[in-house]
């Protein structure tokens, strides 16, 4: 059988889970399964997955008990994560990494570096790799993809009976996330008198409610309070995402720096006008035809006090980023008012680009 026919075997490290990598992981599998390749599942940590997916996943687990011992392996982690380390036989192995710096620890860089290949998913995570002084030959980049299934235009919309022009924000809350700059910049844009809402679902679920309450407590004390609302679910399948998102009509990712970012990619694949800011993974899919962008102009260090502290750096949100932010929001609530608000059909052209079968199909040709 030739290398990367249907019918390959792969062992596959990754979390199954409703976080952004075990996203990834479900449906790389899932892409895997379709195109008539045999992964073994290994999973890392707990397996959560909605139930119409347990025929392609109890296969793969299945498949643990006798797997290819020449096959690759390719792990989904974390750049800093010791699983990186972790393989399933003899045959070549690839790391799969997302990250949002442009820096990493010499411990990270061993580890990625005992791979036989070094996956990420953008050009821009491709040259931080390479400027680390990881070898260029090993070096592969896999985009992710977008659900087309459930993330589709025209989506099944909730009626909307108001005016209102409603800008939606995902993402968990943190500072690398921008929700920060987003309170400023929303509050500098509006007043209480414009007809204009803001949908926050960013709900942190690995940090305490203390932790939340102190942004909920910043958006409660902006002078547009009383025209945002901040969802505390957690679901369990991206289908309630997608009704939420498809309600919106414009969706705001002002980050300092994304791996990728999945909610972008999803909110343009349902044809929504998006603002977001121009730097680090998702420069791999956003250009000026299919994205309001806020143009980055330096970078500082990244540090904010949890997870990161100094170790690389980010985009520096400042004035010029303000004033670009709020001209994007006031030309989206105008157009929306005027009813001249246009699908973002360039969006939707890309997502196209962008499906998860194209990511395993990049993933396959990565780790031959």
């Amino acid at each position: 059988m030739p290398q990367g026919a249907p019918g390959m075997q792969l062992n596959f490290i990754a979390p199954i889970c409703d976080t952004g990598y075990g996203t990834v992981g479900l449906n790389l599998l899932l892409a895997l399964a379709r195109a008539g390749h045999e992964p073994a599942l290994f999973p890392r940590g707990q397996i959560e997955a909605d139930n119409a997916h347990a025929e392609v996943i109890q296969a793969a687990l299945a498949r643990r008990s006798r797997p290819g011992l020449e096959a690759p392996t390719v792990t989904l982690a974390q750049h800093a994560a010791p699983d990186l380390l972790y393989r399933v036989g003899r045959g070549p192995h690839a790391v799969f990494v997302i990250f949002e710096l442009d820096t990493f620890e010499p411990d990270e860089l061993y580890r990625m570096g005992s791979a036989d290949r070094v996956i990420t998913c953008s050009q821009w995570g491709a040259e931080a790799l390479a400027k680390n002084g990881l070898p260029g030959e090993r070096l592969r980049v896999v985009p992710l993809g977008v659900d087309s299934a459930l993330f589709a235009n025209p989506h099944e919309n909730t009626p909307r009976t108001d005016d209102e022009t409603l800008f939606f924000a995902t993402g968990k809350f943190e500072f690398r996330k921008g929700y920060d700059f987003l309170s400023v910049a929303f509050s500098q844009a509006f007043t209480p008198d414009d007809p204009v809402r803001l949908v926050l679902h960013a709900w942190n679920a690995f940090l305490g409610n203390e932790y939340n309450q102190t942004w909920v407590d910043l958006f409660a004390n902006t002078p547009m309070a009383n025209h945002i609302e901040i969802s505390r679910e957690r679901f369990e399948t991206q289908a309630p995402l997608a009704g939420l998102m498809a309600r919106a009509d414009c969706g705001l990712f002002l980050s300092r720096a994304e791996g990728w970012n999945l909610g972008l990619l999803e909110m343009m694949a349902l044809g929504k006008p998006v603002i977001a800011t121009n730097y680090s993974g998702h420069t791999e899919f956003v250009n000026e035809q299919n994205c309001r962008l806020i143009n980055i102009t330096e970078t500082e260090p990244a540090n904010d006090g949890l997870a990161f502290q100094g170790q690389g750096n980010w985009a520096m949100l400042d004035a010029p980023q303000a004033q670009q932010a709020i001209a994007h929001l006031r030309a989206v609530h105008e157009a929306k008012q005027a009813g001249t608000l246009a699908p973002n059909t360039a969006g939707i052209e890309t997502a196209r680009q962008f499906s998860w079968d194209a990511a395993a199909a990049r993933l396959i040709e990565a780790v031959i």
